[in-house]
């Protein structure tokens, strides 16, 4: 039952509330409820404890989505971006996410391209591809040269 298993991480946490643990274990079970200021409060605390989880900036950038606070969200996850992140590349759908509603289509794309990247079968493989399939023809060409290519003469 998630009530006792809410009780127990906030009892545990009271008994050692520098053991990081419960507040991970706390914040993914108020992720899940759907409990978004909870978890943005108790990421908040297990990272000011640990600033390297990443998985605490990650699910604190979900939090602060589903709040609608696109800064935080965006900084959150451009945190969990930075940890090492192989267990959870859903880091990039989110900031394709948070991007996509700040109209930074550019930006969006690159971060559903490094989804496909990490997880090219991953949970949100096909929204990916579909999402990218209705954006790349209307986005201006980017031109690359490759990176053998020789420098340009300077004029």
């Amino acid at each position: 039952d998630r009530n006792k298993a809410s009780t127990a991480f906030e009892r545990a946490i009271g008994i050692d509330p520098q053991y990081v643990p419960p507040y991970m274990d706390l914040a993914i079970l108020q992720v899940q409820e759907q409990q978004w200021q909870g978890a943005v409060e108790t990421t908040t605390k297990a990272l000011a404890m640990d600033s390297s989880l990443g998985y605490a900036s990650f699910l604190q950038a979900v939090g602060n989505l589903n709040l609608n606070e696109f800064d935080a969200a965006e900084q959150s996850a451009r945190a969990a971006e930075k940890m090492p992140h192989e267990n959870i590349p859903q880091v990039h759908a989110l900031l394709a996410d948070i991007l996509l509603r700040r109209e930074q289509y550019l930006d969006a794309v690159a971060e559903m391209r490094k989804y496909l990247e990490e997880a090219p079968e991953g949970q949100f493989a096909e929204q990916m591809k579909k999402n990218l399939a209705q954006l790349e023809p209307h986005l201006p060409v980017v031109e690359t040269a490759p990176a053998d290519a020789p420098a340009p003469l300077a004029p």
